[in-house]
């Protein structure tokens, strides 16, 4: 099988890695890939995801037997115009696009078919959403509709103006903005496969944001499979994941693949609060290392609407831990300077690159017909082989063992021995439940 990811984040490395291993995988390709991608695993392209028909052309000559496209793929109609040309791709119809793209589209979505969300409301206008917010219960959150854009949270009545007028104005708004209770709570993410017809729950993973802020991408991750961790996965089986997959039906959502849902656990039960139809960075990080079973025919399955045959997954660790390494003045972008440290990391602790560059990378010359094994092409005579930063995420640090001590203690014993200046870490991934 000749397999083609989307993307260059943590959770393009850790499918990369996983599908590796698979018998049924003779070539992986990544488009972009990242300086992990291409270390080892597989054939870097530049394929551009938002040309959908390029995409697919290559798809349809290269002989690709999967894709798994990314949030941009999604977006851009991969999987509809690989549809037209028989081609699987592990992701979601063009439909679902709103929902990615729009914090309000998806606040809509939630409040038409009542799953569970934040008590709030969609304003317009920067006066009205003023004066809604000034007879609400503090502390509120202004988010904007980009879901790039700000999510400011007020503890004061003199700030909401200001965190209205900074959601409103930071970019060209045309739905308005949401104001909403600002809760307090634990962040979790449900994930399943879904192939439209049948669903595989995955375990739930418990996710930490980058300075506690809900519209940060997350800065690390726990699993575990406790009797609490897994009536917290039956109850949001009950209340999110099933009540999702039924709105995906009244809406004939077009879904073949990994569905995620964020949710905030709180006193009323879980609060759905962002959709994904791409495995997250942090989670991908968290599941994977703890897979014991081929990951191939479950993607392959559920692009090709066959999950209700398929074997259920195997997990082989209890537990993981995964922590991002990031830039230190956090979003400012870190470019070009070098990750040491690399060499010589002791099981059970992996690396999954996010922005990396490794100017050895392999990179995939359609005109040459290698195994997996072999280098397509390589890195030019005389390059040295030295990652560096291309952004501020730099790179996850995963473990998977029996007990989340030991899995978190692994973790942690590798982000000491990395080297990459002005990062840092959380250092509190997963600590409440030891």
């Amino acid at each position: 099988m000749k397999i083609l990811l989307f993307g260059d984040t943590t959770a393009t490395h850790a499918l990369t890695w996983k599908l590796f291993d698979s018998p049924m995988v003779d070539h992986l390709l990544c488009a972009p890939g990242n300086g992990g991608t291409g270390s080892v695993f597989a054939f870097d392209t530049d394929l551009d995801p938002h040309d959908e028909s390029g995409a697919a052309n290559f798809m349809f000559t290269e002989g690709i037997d999967l894709a798994i496209a990314n949030q941009r793929a999604i977006v851009s109609g991969l999987w509809d115009t690989a549809h037209l040309l028989n081609k699987p791709v592990l992701g979601a119809g063009r439909a679902v696009a709103p929902l990615l793209t729009s914090r309000i589209a998806l606040k809509a979505w939630l409040l038409r078919h009542k799953l569970p969300t934040l008590r709030g409301r969609i304003l317009e206008r920067a006066d009205d959403a003023e004066k809604f917010a000034a007879g609400q219960q503090l502390p509120l959150q202004i988010s904007s509709d980009d879901p790039d854009g700000p999510v400011v949270v007020c503890h004061e009545r003199s700030e909401l103006q200001a965190a209205v007028r900074r959601c409103m104005g930071l970019v060209q708004q045309t739905h308005g903005v949401l104001v909403e209770e600002a809760l307090n709570a634990p962040l979790v993410v449900a994930s399943w496969l879904s192939d439209g017809i049948s669903r595989m729950l995955l375990p739930a993973v418990r996710v930490y944001p980058i300075h506690d802020q809900i519209a940060n991408p997350a800065a690390g991750a726990h699993g575990a499979s406790t009797q609490v961790w897994q009536r917290l996965e039956q109850v949001l089986a009950e209340q999110i994941v099933g009540p999702v997959e039924r709105a995906f039906q009244v809406d004939t959502l077009p879904i073949r693949g990994w569905v995620s849902a964020e949710c905030l656990i709180g006193q009323r039960g879980p609060i759905l609060t962002r959709l994904a139809f791409t495995p997250p960075d942090q989670v991908a990080a968290v599941l994977l290392p703890r897979l014991g079973s081929d990951l191939a025919p479950l993607l392959y399955a559920t692009a090709t609407q066959t999950l209700g045959e398929a074997a259920p997954p195997v997990w082989q660790s209890p537990t993981g831990v995964a922590v991002l390494l990031y830039a230190n003045v956090w979003p400012a972008s870190s470019s070009g300077l070098v990750v040491a440290g690399l060499d010589n990391l002791a099981a059970p602790t992996l690396v999954f690159h996010h922005n990396t560059h490794n100017p050895q990378g392999l990179r995939y010359n359609p005109a040459a017909r290698s195994s997996r094994l072999l280098p397509l092409f390589s890195a030019k005579p005389g390059e040295q082989r030295r990652i560096t930063t291309t952004g501020p995420m730099i790179l996850t640090v995963a473990a998977a063992a029996p007990e989340l001590a030991t899995a978190r203690a692994a973790a942690y014993r590798t982000l000491e021995q990395l080297q990459v200046a002005g990062s840092t870490y959380r250092g509190d991934v997963a600590r409440r439940e030891l």
